[in-house]
């Protein structure tokens, strides 16, 4: 008995597309998918004009099982991954992979008008690049956007950038991760102020990491996506564990910044709607960013940056609640400046003991979306960071690979 396909439904071909196939957010993509192409990148094969779904040529019981009947999610993705619907698509960021060589990318708009090129641009400048502190990707490629684009003009530019990972994936482990990252976040914060350089957007999802040591081979771009969901899409092995890898973090998203000739050119500036912002950038009634009122944006990071990094681990190193009280000071004038901040971190930390490095970092992953999976799924997550645990530990304590001249400890 030959058993129909999808295709040979067309009611339920047609609604799977519907379902399944690029969604309204995600429709001009296919506008720019030739357009990219001839610039040498290629984008997710359902963004292409002449795409085929991949269930076209499943059994009808097949998908009717997903679709209707509650069958694995997952299972489903991981058989025809072009039927995955990011449901958070946005038409400014997707990404693809350069032909020429295979390397991941993002590629991202940048308005007329919008200072991220240029400032990416003179930080992707050789001599500034050189600088390990330097906190931003390198800058891949940049070039005008169609003249035909389904919302944006010839003025506005496609930005390329390597893939980056959340920084939340894998999540930390042990103390001496966090103090690595806290360390490179505040050393990225002191390098742009120098190049009197304000951020103004810091935040959990403008802060990344490059995946080439954990994956060499490459990562899976939809992770970022899934981030939140109970299952992640297949990856090559990691090569290893953060503990043991010289990780690099990453400040992204220059949107909102701004960039001042020099030290004695800086001033107050409007503030600028941000998810963390200091106390004298908020209106009245503490509702949101007051744009009427200027303030230093150099204090602001300082903010922003406390408030994240005193959100996710203060309960793991409580020993910097001063360097935090610092960073949170309500009045700007004696609020710590970004060099202030890591010369107290670097203070406080040179003291820890191994102890304190190899304590136990909670599963930020876990805080951040667990309450919305499974109690099967947050038990299974809970378990598998206490052996990754417990393997750290094992090396370090056992197999004496502790090094504290090492920059993850």
């Amino acid at each position: 008995m030959v058993r129909a396909r999808v295709a040979d439904v067309p009611v339920l071909f047609a609604a799977s597309k519907r379902d399944h196939g690029p969604q309204e957010e995600e429709r001009p993509w296919i506008a720019r998918y030739n357009y990219l192409k001839s610039k040498g990148y290629k984008l997710d094969d359902r963004y292409a004009p002449d795409w085929e779904p991949s269930w076209a040529t499943e059994d009808v019981d097949a998908y009717v099982n997903f679709r209707y009947l509650g069958a694995s999610e997952r299972q489903w993705y991981l058989e025809h991954e072009d039927a995955f619907v990011d449901v958070e698509a946005r038409d400014t960021v997707k990404d693809a992979v350069r032909l020429s060589d295979g390397l991941q990318v993002i590629i991202k708009f940048a308005e007329a008008g919008s200072p991220e090129l240029e400032i990416l641009r003179y930080l992707s400048a050789e001599d500034v690049a050189s600088d390990p502190r330097n906190p931003a990707q390198r800058l891949v490629d940049a070039f005008s956007v169609a003249e035909d684009d389904p919302l944006y003009g010839p003025c506005a530019m496609f930005i390329v950038l390597p893939l980056a990972r959340d920084w939340r994936l894998p999540p930390f482990v042990v103390a001496s991760e966090v103090i690595a990252f806290m360390r490179q976040l505040l050393e990225g914060l002191c390098f742009l102020h120098e190049h009197n350089i304000a951020h103004r957007d810091i935040r959990a999802d403008n802060i990344m990491m490059d995946p080439t040591t954990l994956f060499p081979h490459g990562m899976h771009p939809k992770n970022n996506i899934v981030l939140a969901s109970e299952w992640l899409f297949p990856e090559p092995q990691q090569a290893c564990d953060r503990a043991d890898a010289d990780m690099r973090y990453f400040l992204i998203d220059y949107g909102s910044s701004i960039q001042f000739p020099s030290c004695d050119a800086r001033e107050n500036v409007p503030a600028v709607g941000c998810e963390l912002y200091a106390p004298e950038m908020a209106k009245a009634d503490s509702s949101g960013v007051d744009s009427t009122r200027y303030c230093d944006p150099f204090k602001g990071d300082v903010f922003a940056l406390g408030m994240f990094t005193r959100k996710y681990f203060r309960k793991v190193l409580p020993e910097l609640e001063v360097l935090w009280a610092g960073m949170l000071e309500k009045d700007p004038a004696r609020r710590f400046s970004a060099d202030d901040s890591l010369r107290l971190f670097t203070g406080v930390t040179s003291q820890f003991s191994r102890r304190v490095h190899l304590r136990r970092v909670p599963n930020v992953r876990l805080a951040d979306f667990g309450e919305h999976w499974t109690r099967y799924s947050v038990v299974k997550e809970r378990l598998k960071h206490w052996v990754k645990y417990f393997k750290v530990l094992l090396r370090r304590v056992v197999g004496h690979a502790w090094q504290p001249g090492r920059r993850d400890t």
